[in-house]
């Protein structure tokens, strides 16, 4: 039988923090449910549980996206993102500091 690990709210936090801050995410972070449970190697039921914790907190919400194609039609992506209380924190920002750093000694941006 193999163990589950242990999945937190700070971690799937940092989680969505790391993708809210990639430069190649054309929605600026988004991140479903079932890829948050795969990634983490737990069950939709237990990230739902954990997802809807920190919505009920006010730190992301459910958005719907429709990525913009010219050669394709995609259906829309229904996601959660940081909400700018969850943008509002003293670890979103030390994070912001060093991806900024990151991408000015990488690209001079």
């Amino acid at each position: 039988m193999t163990q589950t690990p242990k999945v937190t709210e700070e971690k799937v936090y940092a989680k969505f923090v790391h993708f809210a801050l990639s430069i190649m995410d054309p929605t600026g972070g988004a991140i479903n449910i079932a890829h948050l449970a795969s990634w983490n190697k737990v069950s939709k039921y237990q990230m739902r549980k954990i997802v809807h914790s920190l919505r009920d907190k006010g730190m992301v919400e459910l958005k719907c996206f429709n990525i913009p194609s010219e050669d394709e039609v995609y259906p829309p992506y229904w996601a959660y993102v940081l909400t700018e209380k969850g943008r509002d924190t003293d670890y979103f920002r030390q994070e912001s500091k060093k991806h900024d750093l990151i991408l000015q000694e990488c690209f001079g941006i």
